[in-house]
Parts: structure tokens; sequence; C-alpha cells
């Protein structure tokens, strides 16, 4: 098994992005022994040849968005309470954890700005895209490579988790499908794409060339950590973009 996977997306030469798999180990401190988190670490950095450490944050679903302006040292670093990261740093990755959640990596088309975001439910309907976004030069000049998350067939959220789409943009709609209406009418159960959320998004942004979408987290355990699935008791994969040093 791979112990990461490669984004198939047209990134400028000097762009590098990866996303690991279970095969690389847990990645997050808070989820795991720190002894081995830590060692997972130090490989990932060595396999890749980093000339310093990832930009690790503590993800807390919000729209705070951290510049990284100067490389970051120590593998047991912790940035900054936030949801994404951004530079123009060489050898300085932007570093997202999910496990069920959306990992967008972002560059611009020039390979001089890069970005990573942790986008849950909360995330999206906070802003954090946009917020993102707005460090870039030209946003609508942005790639985007959509990670792997929960896919849509197993992402089950509530009605309160809808009314809160809908009543942000009614295109959302589109998103959202109930689980078998007659089966769940006293539930509310519905199925909620996350991919396709932040398509919406993204489009609204003007930024059309994103890719990827397409790995269902809860559904591909040969590959991937799962929150849902594994009940709260999950690893983390660490989706990672940075720019090559020359």
């Amino acid at each position: 098994m791979s112990k990461w996977i490669t984004p198939d997306w047209p990134a400028p030469d000097n762009i590098q992005a990866i996303c690991t798999t279970v095969a690389s180990g847990n990645l997050a401190r808070h989820a795991g022994n720190q002894k081995y988190v830590l060692a997972d670490r130090l490989n990932l950095r060595y396999d890749f040849q980093l000339p310093c450490e990832p930009a690790w944050l503590n993800q807390t679903h919000s729209d705070k968005v951290v510049h990284i302006q100067k490389p970051i040292q120590g593998a047991e670093s912790v940035i900054a309470n936030c949801d994404a990261s951004y530079t123009t740093l060489p050898g300085q990755a932007c570093v997202v954890l999910t496990a069920d959640c959306l990992p967008l990596l972002l560059c611009d088309k020039a390979g001089k700005q890069v970005a990573a975001i942790h986008a849950g439910w909360k995330g999206l309907a906070n802003g954090i895209i946009a917020k993102t976004l707005s460090y870039f030069t030209e946003p609508e000049a942005v790639l985007v490579w959509l990670g792997p998350a929960i896919g849509p067939e197993a992402f089950e959220v509530g009605q309160e988790v809808v009314d809160i789409f809908l009543a942000l943009d009614k295109e959302n709609k589109q998103a959202i499908q109930k689980i078998n209406a007659q089966a769940n009418a006293q539930n509310n159960k519905y199925c909620m794409n996350l991919y396709q959320l932040a398509k919406i998004q993204l489009n609204k942004l003007n930024v059309f060339d994103y890719y990827g979408g397409d790995y269902c987290t809860y559904t591909q355990s040969d590959l991937f950590y799962s929150y849902r699935r594994e009940q709260g008791n999950s690893g983390r994969m660490a989706s990672m973009i940075w720019k090559k040093v020359k």
C-alpha cells in the first residue's frame, strides 16, 4: 500500500502536494501515542526532504487563517489555533489533518503561493474557503485540489445542519439529499456532499480550476482513517502542499 497519494492536477512544476494514507501512520498528536506520532511526522519530513517542519495547526472548525512568514522548527510545534495556513516560503509545507472532514490544497498558477484548508461542515459554513482565498494575490487564478473526505452517501446530518446551509445559499440544496424520507420521517436525516458544498463556494468566488473530490474516507478503510467509521477513535491523515526549494 502506498504511504501517500499525489493529486492529479496541473500544478506548476515547483509545487508538490500529497495526502498521506493509513500506511503513513497517524499524524495527529491529539489522536494517538505522542512518541509514535512524532516518529511518523519525522518520517514524513524525511521522505520529502523538507527543510523545515510542516505547519501543524490546532484545528477548531473556524474561519481563521495563519500566514506563515518564517520557517517553522520543532516537530512538537503547533503554530496557531486556526483551520488554514498560507505561505510564499520555499520548503515550508502547509498542512491540515483530517479523518472525514474535507482537506483543500491550493496554489496559484505562477507557483508562488500555497495554502492548505481544513473544512468540515462547520468550517464551510463559517467561510474558511473564502477567507483563505483572500490571501492570494489573484484568487481567480488559483488551483484547488479537494482531498479525501467522507463521501456524499456516507455523511449523515440532521435538520439543524441542513437549515444552516440553506440559509447561507439556496444553491446548497443540490448538495443535500433526504435519506429515505418515508422511513425517516421522524428523524429528519439527510446525506450531505462536502465536495459539492465546497465547489458551490468556489464557483461563487470565481474559482473554477478545482480537481479531486473522488474519495470516501468512510468506505475506503484500506486507505483512510474515518472519525465516523471508527466512532471517534481514529487517527488522522495529513494533506500537505509546499513550494520546492530550488
